[in-house]
C-alpha cells in the first residue's frame, strides 16, 4: 500500500533490494512483471517498515501463512494511487512510471535519448 506496488512484489521483498538510506528499493527485471527493472523512491513511512524489522532472513516479509495475500485486491490501491496522483497533476507518463507499466517504456530511439529516471517525480 505505501509504495503502490504489485502484490507478489512487495510480498517477495528482499533486504539486498532495499537501501534504507538512500530511500529506494531497486527491482530486477526478473522479478516485475514487465521484465523491466524499476527503482522505486520509498516515502518515509515505507522506510519506515523495514527499519522496524529484524534481518533473519532473506525476504523482508515471511510467506508462511501468505493465503491473506491471496484475497487481497491491490489494484484497488494501485488504481487509488494512480487516480489521487493524476488529481495533483501528475503526468500520466510519470504515473505510469511509479506503477512500473511498460506502456511507460519510451521507444527504442526515445530510450537512447532520454536517461532520465524520473525518481524524483
Amino acid at each position: 500500500m505505501l509504495t503502490g506496488q504489485r502484490r507478489t512484489e512487495v510480498a517477495a521483498m528482499r533486504w539486498s533490494e532495499l537501501s534504507l538510506e538512500a530511500g529506494t528499493w531497486e527491482l530486477s527485471g526478473d522479478r516485475t512483471k514487465n521484465e523491466e527493472p524499476t527503482l522505486i523512491p520509498l516515502s518515509t513511512l515505507a522506510v519506515s517498515v523495514p527499519q522496524s524489522y529484524r534481518r533473519p532472513m532473506t525476504r523482508l516479509f515471511s510467506l508462511r501463512g501468505a493465503t491473506a495475500l491471496e484475497n487481497w485486491t491491490l489494484h484497488d490501491l494501485r488504481r487509488t494511487l494512480a487516480t489521487n496522483l493524476g488529481r495533483r497533476q501528475v503526468l500520466p507518463h510519470v504515473i505510469e512510471h511509479i506503477l512500473n507499466h511498460k506502456a511507460a517504456s519510451l521507444t527504442d530511439i526515445g530510450e537512447i535519448y532520454n536517461l532520465y529516471t524520473y525518481v524524483k517525480e
